[in-house]
């Protein structure tokens, strides 16, 4: 949840002091130190009511994470609750039933006026673009298209493959810039953008992105998208992708229009 998005004042833990009857909310990218730090005022401001961020809910990728170990063991304190930008989902379905289901907000990503792209087809490449984290478990949809890129030459002229940036911000290294704005205004260049919700069929960012682009968004609906969303997403099958790409060049490229 940037917080500059929704004009919230931020603080870092070394600004932070006793205050009675406010609310913290707590960045999950906070430091194994910093976590301690929080366990610290959790105890010593009763009064203060501290939500900590929910983001990814992988079992394999958050199980032994530090912050989520942290939530787990705050999670009964009258004055912790959790703010999710997804519907509960593995770890954190296990987390949301752990406290009786009493104690977690799910709040999606805002769809912001004013950040869509102009909407023409015709200044477009008309190609898939692909990006994200490849991780076959994870996003097997996705990384199902990113094998057929490999090794089958017929779909190399139908997408082009984005790299993950990476998160320098947790020590990751940096791949490259196109983040944010910049990711908008480069999938403005493509007439497709593949939207793969993961495993467990969640909204990511990256739909409201393909939006703010003007894309058509390629892949799979998140479950949380009503019908009508729904079926603006021309759905890959994962077992024929092959022959789903070829068939989506097929429909004419005046059938987007009436989306303008």
């Amino acid at each position: 949840f940037p917080v500059t998005i929704v004009s919230w004042e931020s603080k870092s833990l070394k600004e932070s002091k006793k205050e009675d009857n406010c609310i913290y909310l707590i960045d999950n990218r906070i430091t194994q130190e910093e976590c301690n730090t929080i366990k610290q005022l959790v105890e010593l401001n009763k009064n203060t009511k501290f939500v900590f961020t929910l983001v990814d809910p992988y079992y394999e990728w958050q199980k032994d994470n530090f912050y989520m170990k942290a939530v787990f063991t705050l999670k009964d304190h009258k004055n912790v609750f959790f703010l999710s930008k997804y519907g509960a989902r593995e770890l954190v379905a296990d987390l949301n039933e752990a406290s009786l289901r009493k104690k977690m907000i799910v709040l999606p990503y805002p769809f912001r006026s004013g950040v869509n792209m102009p909407f023409d087809f015709n200044k477009r490449s008309n190609k898939i673009l692909l990006s994200g984290n490849m991780h076959k478990k994870v996003y097997p949809l996705r990384n199902a298209l990113r094998q057929q890129i490999r090794w089958n030459p017929f779909i190399w002229n139908k997408v082009t493959y984005l790299k993950h940036p990476g998160y320098p911000d947790i020590g990751e290294p940096k791949q490259h810039s196109i983040i944010g704005r910049a990711f908008i205004q480069y999938c403005s260049q493509y007439t497709f953008l593949f939207c793969c919700p993961s495993r467990c069929d969640l909204e990511f960012l990256k739909f409201s992105e393909c939006a703010y682009a003007g894309c058509v968004p390629v892949g799979r609906a998140p479950s949380t998208f009503e019908r009508d969303l729904k079926e603006c997403v021309i759905e890959v099958n994962q077992d024929t992708i092959f022959k789903s790409v070829n068939n989506l060049f097929k429909i004419p490229i005046d059938a987007y229009r009436d989306w303008e």
